[in-house]
């Protein structure tokens, strides 16, 4: 790679190269993810494994990200997804190690903080092509509620539950503008219906036929059946938090445990 980057004109060629090496990395650790050998590796020798292919993945694609190229929505999508699977698996870890007895522990603190990390810097991947990635943007903002509502449910302070609870709500909310990119998928304006769907659809086809290579399909369009279920999901969560916040003020109404 560092020869075929060498000159201006190798670029195509070292931008192939980079492409296959990062689809190579995200292969290995997503088959890893999705189905660990864990008949003969132990569960953190596997994590060990899908962390350090998916940081080499993301390395490569960072420096594809830096360049004046036409594949560059494709490349940020990558690159969000790969952020995405870290986030998961982070947010997995927490999960199951996760009590009232070891939340604390600076190994747990650190999964929470990792996923959060993580799942932010995909969010954020995901809104800058939103147009594409609504529904991504959807899955990952439901699942970075469900590590807020985990966090509060293993901790005693109240102050601390209730930043949690908002920030929950916070993310929930923060779904509204992929909601109305899905609205406009679809249900289009007429007169804008011709060439809006030519340009999406000519995107998508794009990062789906380059992605192929990689094992992966992003820009998921959401037909009727995704969006009622993904509504669906939002409206469950929102009505989860209304009655922890109701349990929370009732408990600190009738002098619950003390608010730290």
């Amino acid at each position: 790679m560092e020869l075929t980057s060498a000159t201006s004109e190798n670029s195509g060629v070292w931008e192939s190269v980079a492409w296959e090496l990062c689809s190579t990395y995200f292969t290995l650790a997503t088959h890893l993810q999705e189905r660990p050998p864990s008949s003969y590796c132990s569960s953190s020798e596997i994590e060990k494994d899908i962390t350090s292919f998916m940081h080499k993945a993301l390395r490569t694609i960072d420096e594809l990200c830096k360049r004046n190229s036409a594949r560059l929505p494709v490349y940020a999508y990558r690159r969000a997804v790969i952020y995405h699977r870290l986030g998961s698996l982070y947010h997995k870890l927490y999960r199951e190690n996760s009590s009232k007895d070891s939340v604390n522990t600076s190994k747990t603190k650190n999964w929470k903080n990792l996923a959060e990390l993580n799942y932010e810097k995909s969010s954020a991947g995901y809104l800058e092509l939103i147009s594409d990635a609504y529904v991504d943007l959807i899955h990952i903002n439901l699942e970075r509620t469900l590590l807020m509502l985990l966090y509060a449910d293993n901790i005693a302070s109240h102050s601390l539950k209730l930043k949690a609870y908002e920030k929950a709500l916070r993310l929930l909310l923060e779904c509204k503008p992929a909601f109305w990119e899905m609205e406009k998928s679809s249900h289009p304006t007429a007169d804008h219906q011709a060439s809006d769907s030519q340009d999406s659809t000519g995107r998508r086809a794009t990062r789906r036929g380059t992605a192929a290579a990689g094992g992966w399909q992003c820009g998921e369009v959401a037909d009727e059946e995704d969006v009622t279920t993904l509504s669906n999901s939002v409206l469950q969560r929102m009505q989860l938090l209304s009655r922890n916040f109701l349990k929370f003020y009732r408990s600190q109404r009738s002098g619950g445990t003390d608010a730290k």
